[in-house]
């Protein structure tokens, strides 16, 4: 649930690039960027809300783009995140900067 939920405020496309910035985050990490022990509804509401996450791990698997994107995407005012135009783009640069056999 994007932040702009939790306060009732209204739906926008940006949303669900919140939304894709979790997927990235769990893809990355393999766990939820908003997971915690003993987690509560309040307190996993209070950290989406606050956008806090644990950055992705060790630098060595991931690009600073990767990275960025991530940030950008899960911004908590959703006026901040990136339009998917702008998420399409970051891709294809970070795509062209693997190569074409990257695995």
């Amino acid at each position: 649930m994007a932040p702009e939920h939790i306060l009732e405020e209204m739906y926008t496309t940006k949303s669900d690039i919140w939304s894709l910035g979790c997927i990235l985050y769990e893809m990355a990490t393999l766990r939820s960027p908003f997971f915690g022990e003993k987690e509560n509804i309040s307190s996993l509401m209070q950290k989406i809300r606050d956008a806090e996450y644990p950055p992705l791990p060790d630098r060595c698997c991931y690009t600073d783009q990767l990275e960025l994107l991530v940030q950008l995407c899960l911004q908590p005012v959703y006026k901040e995140r990136p339009s998917a135009v702008d998420v399409h783009r970051m891709a294809t640069k970070m795509a062209g900067q693997l190569g074409r056999w990257w695995w």
